[in-house]
């Protein structure tokens, strides 16, 4: 039923109209402005106009199942990093389409780094085609097959679109049952709560260690932000550094200090390290905390820990009107903690925190299997498509 032809023989390319043009010298409009995988601005003016088949020339992505072309209509820009084809009577724009996502064009790509399919290489990509030697049946059977891909697809959308709603409800999940616990101050109970600053029930915030790392076991272990995912540390992930034992001992992580991120994406965010700790110290990007342990104070730091998961302490953080927390020593002192007075109060906000992340964390395992599962169905999809069995 299929038959290999080479795209060179099925379309009509118009690269030679292509025009990079600088950002700094793009003049904004309403055109799309198109790259190696899709849109990249809006601009006035255009080099085509009509139904085209764009494919990334360099910089794309180019294995099984993966997006490297797309079609534009009507009137746009094309830059240096896209070839643009039009396809000729006996082939459907969205039938070539579907046919170069489904292929593995990384046989027909050149270069290193940065892979690329030049020109030359582009005509000669094996296309498969219905009755190659009969053209009505040929369109007749694309038709169809398209149809049978986007009916499918769209299902699969719908599905992606159900799964990322989940797991947006389980990422709010936490901040909901935190805000929750620990609701607004002004009303909690003062017989039963006490509100502290950080300063009232922690040593004085201490920044981390300024030293280079190294992936040779030249000294300690060295905690940077990037090794902290999700909470936690895969600690055979982390490198080392040169370090004397003064400065060893004075930047040491121990159990039950708390981390906190202060420069970055991902300002604001804590690890408490608890379990087998590696020898290691903690970078200069990092704020630690170290609980008081005297007798004025009675605060555990998983419990720290906890409040500090909870959308009243990003509250604190984050400054009025503004997207991204700050985070220094001075701040840090200065947020405000609600305290059980009752010690197995505490005890319990800990244990029900702790079951409810270990639950969450599975769910988010199982979600993962799940958006791998329909990605895996998309390419089986288009799999199916091109061996007829649709």
């Amino acid at each position: 039923m299929f038959g290999s032809r080479k795209l060179g023989s099925l379309v009509t390319i118009f690269d030679r109209q292509r025009k990079p043009v600088t950002k700094r010298d793009r003049v904004p409009g309403k055109t799309p402005y198109c790259g190696a995988n899709g849109i990249v601005d809006y601009v006035s003016g255009f080099t085509h106009e009509g139904k085209f088949v764009l494919i990334a020339e360099d910089g794309g992505n180019y294995g099984p199942g993966e997006k490297s072309a797309y079609i534009m209509e009507g009137r746009f820009w094309a830059n240096n990093h896209v070839h643009v084809v039009k396809t000729n009577p006996s082939i459907l724009p969205e039938y070539l389409l579907y046919n170069l996502i489904f292929l593995d064009l990384t046989p027909y790509t050149r270069g290193a780094t940065r892979k690329k399919i030049n020109q030359g290489q582009l005509k000669d990509i094996d296309i498969l085609v219905p009755h190659p030697s009969n053209p009505e049946k040929s369109l007749q059977e694309q038709h169809r097959i398209v149809a049978r891909i986007e009916s499918l697809l769209t299902e699969v959308k719908q599905a992606k679109k159900l799964h990322s709603s989940i797991v947006k409800d389980t990422e709010q999940l936490i901040d909901s049952v935190l805000g929750e616990v620990f609701g607004n101050f002004n009303n909690l109970n003062s017989d039963n709560w006490q509100i502290l600053k950080v300063s009232d029930i922690c040593e004085k915030p201490q920044y981390g260690y300024t030293q280079s790392s190294s992936n040779e076991q030249v000294g300690p272990k060295f905690l940077r932000i990037t090794d902290i995912q999700n909470g936690k540390v895969d600690w055979s992930l982390v490198p080392y550094c040169e370090c004397e034992d003064k400065n060893f001992k004075k930047y040491r992580v121990k159990e039950g200090d708390i981390f906190f991120t202060r420069t970055g994406a991902t300002t604001g965010k804590t690890y408490l390290a608890k379990g087998e700790i590696p020898d290691a110290v903690f970078a200069s990007y990092l704020i630690r905390l170290v609980v008081k342990n005297d007798d004025t104070n009675s605060v555990e730091p998983e419990y720290l820990y906890v409040f500090f998961q909870s959308p009243q302490y990003w509250k604190q953080i984050i400054p009025r009107g503004g997207a991204q927390p700050n985070m220094n020593a001075t701040l840090l002192g200065k947020v405000r903690v609600p305290i059980p007075s009752n010690k197995k109060q505490q005890c319990k906000i800990i244990n029900e925190y702790f079951l409810l992340k270990e639950n969450i964390d599975s769910i988010r395992i199982t979600l993962q299997k799940q958006k791998d599962s329909l990605q895996t169905l998309e390419q089986s999809i288009l799999s199916q498509a091109f061996k007829g069995e649709l």
